[in-house]
Parts: structure tokens; C-alpha cells; sequence
């Protein structure tokens, strides 16, 4: 078996450094799973404290831990960045470990859900949370994840939600944006495809808009990228879209 990174949040259909108008994400990577403490805040647009970065920069079997920090605007201005939580961790495995799980939830609004209650029960979910991510579409344009651990036979309380995808503002292409779609029929996200200097570019294998899922293909998945003053970035990796669900 070969070892790859686990993912545990997604970049966009939201952007991974930023992800709206109305919120803000950097990343950090760590060689212990000892949280970063939250970073320090400034006002202003795209602040990047030391040490983070605007774009998750991969884990490795070195620095195998990285975690993202979170902020969102007000009509006071820029809140105080959240405290870290787990972004990506260099593992051999796609899904919960025996020793830390994730749920999901859905919502119709930026505003994140409680911090879910937690119990001394495996796989345990609590009211209104999913086991995986159900993915976005206009009526529930936003999902989160909340996360928690196992040391020793105790499961610790469920970390501050933080938010997943995010609908683009239009559910699709803007000028400097553009997204497109893969099918799988594994919950195994595909790679993350290359780029070229080319507007409106789709890579082989990928759709420039959604297809659907369906018994087959149950998982449709989603990246995106943006154009800046040099060219047309790299593609984000991908963030699940669909996922089919039985009647």
C-alpha cells in the first residue's frame, strides 16, 4: 500500500486561502500533532500571519500534520482568528482513524453550527451531523466538519466546526475563477489535475460542469482555480461536490 496525505477539509467548491468575501483561511504545518497556538490577527484583507501560509502547502514524512485557522468579516471588521484544528495529515489511510473521527453538517447560512455534543461511543453522531460530507448545492450552500479524538478508551469533546465547502457565489465559472468536475465510484478523492495557460482548460477526465452521480458513480468532485496577475494558478485539490444517495 503506498502512503498518500489525508485530507480532512475541503478547498472550495469554496477556495482553500480564501474562502469568500466574508471569510478567511491560512494554513500551518507541524511535525507533531500538537496544534499551532491560534495566530496572531491584524485588520486588513489577506493578513498572513509568520509561519502560515494562504494555501495549504501539503503534508510530507516530515512535517506530517497541517492545520488551518479560520477568520470572518463583520461590519466591526476581521475577527480574531480561530483556534488551529486539523486540516491534512500524512497517513495511509482516506477515512477515520482508529483514534479520530469527523462529522459533517450542512446549512443555509455563513453562520457556523453549535459545537456538536460528543459520547463515549465509537462512530458516534450526534443530532443533525453526517458521518461524511453530503456535499453543497443552492439550498445548502455550506457544510462544515467538527472533529474529534481518542486517548486511551476516552473520546474527547468535538472540536470548534469549521467550515468545508462553500458554493461559489454563482455555482459556477466567474472571470477569475474556474471549477471543474470528476466522477468516481470510490470515495477516494481523485488527484489533483494540472494546469495549463489556457482559459476555460479541462484536463482529461474532468467535465467543466457537473454531471450528477448515480448507482455507479456515486461521488462527483470539484476543483477550482484562479487567475492572477501571472497566469492561472494550480488547481486545488479536490473537494467533494455530490454524493448519491439512496432513496
Amino acid at each position: 500500500m503506498h502512503t498518500q496525505t489525508q485530507s480532512f477539509l475541503g478547498s472550495r467548491a469554496i477556495s482553500q486561502s480564501n474562502a469568500g468575501p466574508d471569510v478567511e483561511s491560512i494554513f500551518a504545518s507541524t511535525t507533531g500533532h500538537s496544534a499551532p497556538p491560534p495566530p496572531a490577527n491584524m485588520p486588513g484583507t489577506g493578513f498572513v500571519p509568520t509561519g502560515w501560509s494562504q494555501r495549504p502547502l501539503g503534508t510530507n514524512s516530515l512535517k506530517q500534520y497541517e492545520w488551518i485557522a479560520t477568520r470572518s468579516k463583520t461590519n466591526n471588521g476581521w475577527s480574531a482568528f480561530s483556534s488551529p484544528v486539523l486540516w491534512a495529515q500524512f497517513s495511509n489511510s482516506t477515512a477515520d482513524s482508529g483514534d479520530r473521527e469527523y462529522i459533517f453538517q450542512r446549512t443555509v447560512g455563513l453562520a457556523a453550527p453549535s459545537t456538536p455534543v460528543t459520547a463515549q461511543m465509537k462512530k458516534f453522531l450526534p443530532v443533525g451531523w453526517a458521518d461524511d460530507p453530503v456535499g453543497i448545492n443552492s439550498l445548502f450552500p455550506f457544510e462544515w466538519t467538527a472533529t474529534r479524538s481518542k486517548t486511551g478508551t476516552v473520546w474527547s469533546a468535538f472540536s470548534t466546526p469549521v467550515l468545508w465547502a462553500k458554493l461559489a457565489a454563482a455555482g459556477g465559472d466567474s472571470a477569475d475563477v474556474e471549477y471543474i468536475y470528476q466522477r468516481t465510484v470510490s470515495a477516494d478523492a481523485p488527484g489533483t489535475p494540472p494546469t495549463a495557460q489556457l482559459k476555460d482548460f479541462v484536463p482529461g477526465g474532468w467535465t467543466d460542469d457537473p454531471i450528477g452521480v448515480d448507482s455507479v458513480y456515486q461521488f462527483e468532485w470539484s476543483v477550482f482555480r484562479e487567475k492572477t496577475d501571472t497566469g492561472w494558478s494550480a488547481f486545488s485539490n479536490a473537494v467533494l461536490w455530490k454524493k448519491f444517495r439512496e432513496n
